[in-house]
């Protein structure tokens, strides 16, 4: 049996820096059938048990209007995670890979995310299937499915701008070359053919 926050061969930690507040608020518990993650399911399932979302005031009358949505995205708090690995083992093999190449709840910020089934909201709290966290989870964030999610806000005039592929750095964009040259051809084709409606037609009906 692999015990909580074990080092495992291979696995290569750090002394993690220290903690900067970022302001996060903990906005409700999540109520699972799993104490510890030996037992959990490391897999969320869509066919697995109800989960139970409390949360918290002042956020309750956030949920207003959620339940159009059919999926929620999920993000909580992975509280008993180590947060100081960056090669792990998951297979106890000796074989690592980087944190960032896995799903592993220790991270350095140990955020989780799922895309659940909501089921129904009752008050002040959220039903859903699909998570894979245990009981007393600190719930981060409730947000619809991006999938499914439609602006409501007015569109901005970036919305329709082309998407651009550039070579060099963010900072200095170079614009695709086809893209480019197109934009600069239009206008001169647009003045020839100007000048030419421009022109008198000649005279057809004269006879010879």
């Amino acid at each position: 049996m692999v015990r909580e926050n074990e080092v495992r061969e291979a696995e290569v930690t750090i002394e993690a820096p220290a903690a900067i507040d970022a302001g996060l608020v903990f906005i409700g518990r999540i109520g699972t059938p799993w104490i510890s993650r030996l037992v959990s399911p490391r897999l969320r399932r869509i066919d697995g048990p109800v989960y139970r979302i409390e949360v918290f005031e002042p956020w309750i009358p956030a949920l207003q209007s959620l339940e159009a949505y059919s999926r929620v995205e999920v993000l909580y708090w992975l509280h008993l995670s180590r947060r100081d690995l960056v090669l792990q083992s998951p297979s106890n093999d000796g074989d690592a890979r980087g944190t960032f190449s896995l799903r592993s709840p220790a991270r350095p910020n140990p955020i989780g995310t799922a895309i659940a089934l909501l089921q129904r909201i009752d008050g002040g709290t959220v039903y859903v299937r699909g998570l894979d966290c245990i009981d007393e989870t600190p719930l981060l964030d409730l947000k619809p499915d991006r999938t499914l999610f439609t602006p409501i806000a007015p569109p901005q005039a970036e919305d329709f701008r082309p998407a651009m592929k550039h070579r060099s750095c963010p900072s200095n964009p170079t614009p695709d070359r086809p893209l480019v040259a197109i934009t600069m051809v239009l206008p001169m084709i647009w003045r020839s053919t100007s000048a030419s409606f421009a022109q008198p037609a000649p005279n057809t009906s004269a006879t010879p």
